[in-house]
């Protein structure tokens, strides 16, 4: 072998050496890696009904108060709030109870399509893009299709994010850099995770950036901590 081709072979060498090293994503994937089809995510589609109902109520439900109390939102005392306007929303999944035993019982890796609470955070954007805070609705039915509240639209709110909230910042962090960035909480155990399509990998999730690993890896450690009864 000559030397310059022995120079190319260690250089092949040692770029797959540091791509392998670079974090733990890779080297839990190492040995799985195939190729990854175009992203589709019928599971991430926020109703365009959710986006009407947040429209129609911005001003009363969040601009009036915001601006009789801004501190107490979490914004400085002279803010103006008068030219806001609704973010790219995010997707929060949660699962208690029987959803959790139904995704611990069945071999699907992504647990999304079990949740039994899925609420849709619309960031409040101000002119410049900053945040002003987010505004999380669901909709108005369980599980059972049942209303939640009779007297209620077909989507009604569940709370408000503030500007430095963690879990919007962290959403917005992800985004710069994956597409379909979703948060999961399992209530009864208190577990975390972000799920997030990823262009070489595919569906990966983790704590954080740090952890993120193949969804059937961490499907596999998830699983195992969840309750076997309601």
């Amino acid at each position: 072998m000559n030397a310059t081709r022995r120079s190319l072979v260690l250089g092949c060498f040692l770029t797959l050496a540091v791509r392998g090293m670079s974090s733990s994503l890779h080297a839990a994937a190492a040995d799985s890696l195939t190729a990854v089809p175009a992203f589709s995510d019928s599971l991430g589609v926020v109703p365009a009904a959710a986006r009407a109902f947040v429209d129609s109520i911005l001003d009363p439900f969040w601009k009036k108060p915001v601006s009789d109390s801004p501190t107490f939102f979490g914004l400085p005392p002279d803010v103006d709030v008068s030219h806001v306007t609704l973010g790219d929303p995010f997707i929060l999944f949660q699962f208690s109870g029987r959803a959790a035993r139904e995704y611990k019982e069945s071999s699907i890796d992504d647990p999304r399509g079990f949740a039994n609470m899925v609420k849709y955070c619309f960031p409040v954007l101000f002119p410049d893009g900053t945040s002003a805070g987010s505004i999380i609705v669901l909709r108005n039915r369980d599980e059972h299709g049942v209303k939640l509240h009779s007297n209620a639209d077909e989507y009604t709110t569940a709370g408000l994010f503030r500007p430095n909230d963690v879990l919007p910042t962290r959403i917005a962090d992800l985004r710069r850099d994956y597409t379909g960035v979703y948060a999961l909480q399992f209530m009864d155990r208190d577990i975390k995770r972000f799920v997030v399509w990823d262009q070489t990998y595919g569906w990966i999730s983790g704590m954080d950036r740090e952890s993120f690993k193949p969804l059937r890896l961490d499907a596999a450690i998830i699983k195992p901590l969840l309750p076997d009864h309601e």
